[in-house]
């Protein structure tokens, strides 16, 4: 195997190493917003839930 030959193809399993790498990165990104999303749904429903507790008092008085 010629030197060359040999470099390209350490070169291409660096790449590819990268590119997989940049895909489990990618997947855990997607995996924290779509906790953080479903965290901020959770924050803003109990938001609503006391406004809605200070509307009805606010009626009642």
């Amino acid at each position: 195997m010629s030197i060359e030959r040999q470099v390209g193809d350490d070169k291409k399993l660096v790449e590819d190493i990268a590119v997989r790498g940049g895909v489990k990165l990618c997947r855990e990104y997607m995996q924290y917003l779509k906790e953080e999303n479903e965290r901020l749904k959770k924050k803003m429903n109990l938001k609503i839930i006391i406004l809605k507790r200070c509307q009805r008092d606010r009626k009642e008085k």
